[in-house]
């Protein structure tokens, strides 16, 4: 009687794995049932969502990095493997070369042009008006002072009281001495104020050169007031550079 016991619920056992079974057959049965009735996007979706889930369940899989995988300190860069500076691509632009300076000749100072223009040739000593100067191998002379009503032949002259000096220059060197550039001025008063040169009739500037051992004179107008001619000075500059003779006196 205790045999038919296990017997019992062994076959009790079996009929509950068999009605389960059948249960779970009937469900699948019905999913594709209704899964064939929904039409072709059903089973689009459902294939779709099968790969999404294939997909993520790969990704998830393959996505890890081992320790294999992982970069060797021996493969990292060394620091003797970075670019030195020295190692940079220069830039293909170069700068412009700088004009060359410009060479001051050694020895040469420069020369101001105002302060030249200012500098007057060295006066010698003044002498009598009645006295020879020598300058430069010439000798240089006031050959004659005179009083005289002056006449105004151009414009800006004004006629009136003047002096007409008469120089005369005697060449003692052995080349011409050229004459051309004789200055000859007159200052006159205490305060040796400077005498207009008046455009006389009468007077006859130096002209062209004197020749060895001759003379040559010219003849010079200048504006003075009659209470000015005492003392006068006479200035005689044969060239430009050339020290210049001065001759001082009474004119009367």
């Amino acid at each position: 009687m205790s045999s038919d016991v296990p017997q019992r619920s062994r076959r009790c056992s079996n009929r509950w794995i068999s009605a389960a079974a059948l249960l779970v057959a009937v469900v699948v049965g019905a999913i594709v049932w209704v899964a064939l009735a929904s039409g072709g996007d059903s089973d689009q979706g459902v294939a779709a969502s099968a790969r999404t889930a294939t997909s993520s369940a790969a990704v998830g899989t393959t996505s890890r990095v081992t320790p294999s995988d992982r970069v060797a300190p021996s493969d990292r860069v060394a620091p003797s493997d970075r670019v030195a500076p020295s190692d940079r691509v220069a830039p293909s632009e170069t700068p412009a070369p700088a004009p060359p300076a410009v060479a001051t000749p050694t020895g040469t100072a420069p020369v101001d042009p105002v302060a030249a223009a200012e500098q007057l040739p060295p006066s010698l000593p003044a002498v009598a008006l009645d006295r020879a100067a020598a300058v430069d191998g010439l000798s240089i002379e006031v050959r004659s002072v005179e009083v005289i009503d002056g006449r105004a032949t151009g414009p800006g002259n004004v006629a009136g009281p003047a002096l007409r000096v008469t120089v005369r220059i005697t060449n003692g060197t052995t080349t011409a001495a050229p004459v051309d550039a004789v200055a000859v001025n007159l200052a006159y008063g205490p305060d040796a104020a400077a005498a207009s040169p008046l455009e006389d009739p009468s007077q006859s500037p130096f002209t062209g050169s004197v020749a060895p051992s001759g003379t040559a004179e010219g003849t010079y107008v200048f504006s003075v007031p009659t209470d000015g001619r005492d003392p006068v000075s006479i200035s005689v500059g044969h060239a430009p550079a050339a020290p210049i003779a001065v001759f001082t006196g009474s004119a009367g």
